[in-house]
């Protein structure tokens, strides 16, 4: 099992965030109710998001330099997949975007068209 999980635009393919911090944090709570928000936290500005699904709670840290939501190798891991799908199709639906592991770094493309039951399966592959 991988440490953690980085989503972050395909920079190979010239995709980058353009949503802000704040909007993050807007998107994270019109989305999860309930849910906290916390940063930036020095020196790297990373933003804590503690998201309120209603059968779960799924922690991910947004770090704005390189554009990348990180969170740990947890199960289930439909938790992250649905929370990384809903802040994405709504902050950047066209934007092409990658996943990695920290344990072999190789990019695989992430289809923001596809279920979290999907997203989580691919990620546990």
């Amino acid at each position: 099992m991988a440490g953690h999980y980085y989503v972050s635009p395909d920079q190979e393919d010239n995709g980058s965030w353009s949503f802000t911090p704040d909007q993050l944090r807007q998107t994270a709570t019109e989305l999860w109710p309930g849910s906290k928000v916390s940063g930036p936290f020095p020196p790297r500005d990373t933003i804590d998001l503690d998201i309120a699904l209603p059968s779960n709670r799924c922690r991910l840290t947004f770090h704005p330099a390189s554009q990348a939501l990180v969170f740990r190798d947890q199960d289930p891991l439909v938790a992250p997949a649905e929370v990384i799908l809903g802040l994405l199709n709504a902050l950047a639906p066209h934007t092409p975007t990658v996943w990695y592991t920290d344990f072999d770094g190789t990019p695989e493309d992430l289809d923001l068209t596809i279920d979290a039951a999907t997203l989580a399966e691919d990620f546990a592959a």
